[in-house]
């Protein structure tokens, strides 16, 4: 775990690379950061996709339904935080100290969502292969995309990737992923279906 948090602490110190709590001069939603919108929907419906076809019964499956779990467990905090923090976006204002006032900026969603569901790969399979560690590119690349796009402050995508690691987490911990357990016969699904290129 003391790796992934090294990690999204220099994701953090990339973020802030730039200046605390700034964001560019212009909007950007384009070029390169043009999938940040659409990528923590992706992954979900990937890691879905993959749950489904690999089933509970194998140990990527396994995962895949961890990464899931994670998913809802951050987009559920973070529509749980955002209006206590009610900070507002940075299109909506010029001040990042816009707390408390019915945004829905802080923590960000997005961000949240996109590392909960890289988190429980890389606790499962960081220590066997490092390889894997590279998918903490994925929240950072998410996190710049979002502040680009002026949907959010830097400390927006810090919160969100706090609040995805820690979703992560909780789910990678759990003996048996939480939406087979919520499953009738609580066994979950084990016929899956699958297709080789």
């Amino acid at each position: 775990m003391y790796k992934i948090a090294l990690i999204f602490l220099l994701s953090i110190s990339a973020l802030l690379g730039g200046g605390f709590d700034s964001v560019p001069g212009t909007k950007s939603d384009t070029g390169v950061f043009s999938a940040q919108g659409a990528l923590p929907y992706a992954l979900f419906g990937l890691s879905g996709i993959v749950a489904l076809s690999e089933t509970n019964a194998t140990v990527y499956g396994k995962t895949a339904w961890k990464a899931v779990d994670a998913g809802v467990i951050a987009a559920l905090s973070t529509e749980v935080l955002k209006p206590v923090f009610g900070r507002k976006r940075p299109e909506k204002t010029s001040s990042s100290n816009d707390w408390f006032k019915g945004g829905d900026s802080f923590p960000s969603g997005h961000t949240a969502v996109t590392t909960a569901i890289v988190t429980p790969f890389m606790l499962e399979y960081g220590d066997k292969n490092p390889l894997v560690y590279s998918a903490a590119l994925i929240p950072i690349y998410e996190a710049i995309g979002r502040v680009k796009a002026r949907k959010h402050w830097p400390t927006d995508t810090i919160g969100g990737i706090a609040v995805g690691a820690a979703s992560g987490y909780v789910a990678n911990i759990q003996d048996k992923p939480i939406v087979i357990r919520v499953m009738p016969y609580g066994d979950g699904i084990y016929a899956g279906a699958s297709y080789k290129f």
